[in-house]
């Protein structure tokens, strides 16, 4: 089982500490309000969760959710132990089961939100498995001992630095477990079509010389291929798009500036006045004037 961490996520850091040997551990459940990473300094550790009776060697990493109740099943030695920390996250961390090591799609993790009039998309987000014993054992580990020492001893903005730590860490993990089950990790060359494209309708998306000819010859590749690649992680087309984003500027104009509306439609890249407002209130559901006012899409101003 995985957890999937968007950049979306707000993470904070509440405790960490390191434990060793069997004091308050063996036999003694435990349980808090936050997200608790475990990994093993040195093992084995035995450890009872909901998968049960579980031994941990050296290195492996265990994530377990808020209010879930763990403790040692069997007692470990006095040398053996673990680093803990926990976090909050908002949202909560969903669980993925559905991708597994075999059949797991690269573009869901690797392709992120990229287009300006999306606020979150599927892929943007990390893969953080339950379980694992990682490569990188000794970088994920100096990033807990540091996390630990900053909340030992406090100074400045301590706990936005742990936070931070932690974000390194997470992404660390869920980078390992990556390369250790895909060899090609690098997006397709597609991708990388595609994203000089949005660069390109990004920075000439009002330019109404901005057509088919000029992106073949900015971006050396046809058109039907521009297109194609472009509905295939867009998911829509690149008029559609355009329009978008020459609706986004126009709402950003209206509510931040006096300029006459026909002055609007044209610097937002709409040679028609008449056609902005239709298409306006066909996406808005008010006109660029009510939008002006203040006007709800479900109440709009008669």
């Amino acid at each position: 089982m995985f957890y999937a961490l968007s950049t979306q996520n707000r993470l904070d850091v509440k405790w960490a500490d390191r434990h060793k040997g069997d004091a308050m551990f063996y036999r003694t459940p435990h349980a808090n309000p936050y997200y608790n990473l475990i990994m093993v300094t040195e093992g084995p550790v035995y450890m009872s969760a909901v998968e049960g009776n579980m031994t941990l060697q050296s290195g492996e990493i265990m994530l377990l959710e808020p209010w879930e109740e763990h403790s040692g099943w069997k007692p470990i030695g006095e040398n053996s132990g673990f680093f803990w920390l926990q976090f909050a996250a908002a949202p909560a961390l969903p669980r993925v089961t559905e991708w597994t090591e075999q059949d797991i799609d690269l573009r869901k993790i690797l392709v992120g939100s990229d287009l300006r009039t999306r606020e979150l998309e599927e892929g943007d987000r990390l893969l953080l498995p339950r379980r694992y014993l990682p490569a990188k054992q000794y970088e994920l580990l100096r990033l807990l001992e540091q996390t630990v020492h900053a909340l030992k001893h406090p100074q400045g903005y301590f706990r936005f630095r742990a936070s931070l730590v932690l974000g390194q860490f997470l992404e660390l993990l869920a980078d390992d477990w990556l390369h250790r089950n895909h060899a090609q990790t690098s997006p397709p060359a597609s991708y990388l079509t595609y994203r000089r494209l949005l660069v390109l309708l990004h920075e000439r998306f009002s330019d109404p010389a901005l057509n088919k000819a000029a992106m073949e010859k900015t971006l050396d590749r046809n058109a039907e291929y521009l297109s194609h690649v472009f509905r295939q992680f867009a998911g829509m087309t690149i008029v559609e798009y355009v329009q978008l984003l020459r609706l986004q500027l126009a709402k950003h104009l209206l509510r931040s500036s006096g300029k006459p509306i026909q002055d609007i439609a044209r610097e937002a890249g709409f040679a028609d006045p008449f056609y902005f407002s239709r298409l306006f209130k066909k996406s808005e559901r008010v006109t660029p004037t009510q939008y002006r006012d203040g006007a709800q899409p479900d109440n709009p101003q008669p």
